[in-house]
């Protein structure tokens, strides 16, 4: 398989790998081609429907490639119209595992579902090669094999991730799949609770199905989810008594005699901030405390201004996507995300303490960000807010904080649709305001990309994967970067062309948002 043809879009790096073998190509017998032959022909024609071409072809080597590939398709088209109840078993065992989803396609082009009979396809599907994904991918398939499929689906544990994929598609875009009429909710039900109680299980399913919601295709209940979360943890104790624990540990310190204003620290897997009690003696003032935040603890990116508290898809590295839960309603979750939280949690916990020490009250602080500074530097309205003073409890402060903030966004929100906050308006309303809500001032403020090019751009300069990163002089000196744009970002004397040409691109997109 490695020198036949296999399409790829042209936004992936191997798109036209192979497609130079149509030049040498002759046109064979019919009777001395194979199953993987007719799919390859497919292939190539798939190129040539979509446009592309070697770069080193003329425009009338291309007209005769794409006359040869018509013809190749031709001896396709009969190749798979001649597969019947009788053969169709040793031609798709004779399936390359590359071509498995073409085999399927192809099985829907030329319409074979009308013509194998169930009882064939039954003894098809129990072949160990199966692709489910790639199977339950065309509808009409499903639709025509409704009870062999149903039972292709019980019979196996191991199809539940067939099941959570159709749940979680509901939810968020990727591959479609369908499940055949046949299988109904109670049997869905039936057969998760199956999987939760059977021997081997994976614990991100276990975790899929602890946060699913009932819904009209799987009615999943409160007792299924409840049996999932105890066997996950059942899970979790075995893996922690019988596993290889590897440790880590982040730590902050406040130093007064650190000269500088923050240094970091590693040893092993243990990583420390200390930061000069100097510099932070020197900022008491309610300005310079927000400042800290900013440019010494590092809450926030500059000039943007947005949180760095959030998981980013290069934190969990390639073994963190492979084994993290992947539900729609869990917040990604992985060992780097776990680091920062952890590392903003002591951060926060020192400094609000020293601040104490120092007679200072940060929520006070917050109460003049609102309450004074904003009408001061940016001439806001005036806004009505009250944090936890001095004594409350814990739990009473984080009560009195959720409402402040929620006051905060009813606010802000009045003052976006008005122009002024109207206190009775705000008052009528009841209902809490979801954060994808919130307006702002700005008619294009979010830039969200979308379609293969912005899929490819983004992988080559921002994916961990991606080689453009590696450069085998810097390597070799020891230093690491998770990407093309930390390479040139951290080398900017040597990149200011490439510099220049990504924030070219970035200003393209934001034109088009």
């Amino acid at each position: 398989m490695r020198d036949r043809v296999l399409f790829l879009d042209r936004n992936d790096m191997l798109c036209g790998y192979q497609l130079d073998r149509i030049e040498s190509m002759d046109i064979p017998e019919f009777e001395n081609i194979d199953i993987n032959d007719a799919i390859e022909f497919y292939e190539i024609k798939r190129y040539f429907d979509a446009g592309i071409h070697l770069k080193t072809w003329t425009e009338t080597s291309y007209q005769e490639y794409e006359r040869k590939s018509k013809t190749l398709y031709g001896l396709t088209m009969r190749f798979i119209n001649n597969i019947d109840d009788d053969n169709i078993i040793k031609h798709y065992a004779a399936v390359d595992t590359l071509y498995h989803a073409s085999f399927w396609q192809l099985f829907c082009i030329c319409k074979l579902h009308k013509k194998i009979l169930n009882n064939a396809f039954a003894r098809l599907i129990q072949s160990d090669h199966i692709s489910s994904f790639d199977l339950f991918e065309h509808k009409e398939v499903v639709t025509s094999y409704g009870p062999e499929l149903r039972d292709y689906i019980l019979t196996n544990v191991n199809h539940i991730q067939l099941i959570i994929h159709v749940y979680e598609q509901d939810f968020t875009p990727g591959k479609k799949l369908f499940l055949p009429d046949e299988l109904t909710g109670e049997d869905i039900c039936g057969y998760i609770s199956q999987y939760v109680a059977s021997q081997n299980v994976n614990p991100n399913h276990l975790e899929a199905i602890r946060l699913m919601r009932a819904t009209v295709q799987i009615p999943i209940t409160d007792e299924i989810r409840l049996a999932a979360k105890r066997r996950y943890q059942e899970e979790a104790e075995k893996m922690t008594s019988n596993g290889t624990l590897i440790t880590s540990g982040v730590g902050v310190v406040l130093s007064p005699d650190q000269e500088e204003v923050k240094k970091y620290e590693q040893n092993g897997n243990d990583y420390t901030c200390s930061y000069s009690t100097k510099w932070l003696k020197g900022t008491l003032d309610y300005p310079s405390i927000l400042n800290n935040f900013i440019y010494v603890f590092e809450f926030v990116d500059v000039p943007q201004m947005r949180s760095l508290q959030v998981h980013t898809r290069t934190q969990s590295g390639v073994f963190g996507r492979v084994f993290q839960s992947q539900s729609s309603r869990m917040y990604p979750d992985s060992f780097g995300f776990k680091s920062v939280q952890n590392m903003c949690n002591l951060q926060m916990n020192a400094y609000y303490e020293f601040l104490n020490a120092n007679e200072i009250c940060l929520e006070e602080v917050l109460q003049w960000v609102f309450t004074q500074y904003l009408q001061e530097e940016f001439r806001f309205p005036e806004m009505r807010v009250r944090f936890p003073s001095k004594g409350t409890t814990y739990s009473e402060k984080c009560s009195t904080i959720i409402t402040a903030f929620e006051s905060i966004l009813k606010q802000y929100c009045l003052y976006v649709k008005h122009g002024t906050i109207d206190f009775e308006l705000m008052a009528m309303s009841s209902a809490s305001v979801k954060f994808d809500m919130v307006p702002s001032l700005l008619k294009k403020k979010y830039i969200y990309g979308k379609g293969n090019d912005y899929k490819s751009l983004t992988y080559l300069m921002f994916s961990d994967q991606c080689m453009l990163s590696f450069v085998p002089r810097i390597y070799e000196t020891g230093k690491r970067y998770d990407c093309f744009l930390s390479l040139f970002g951290m080398r900017q004397s040597i990149c200011p062309i490439i510099k220049s040409a990504t924030y070219r691109l970035f200003d393209t997109w934001q034109s088009m948002a």
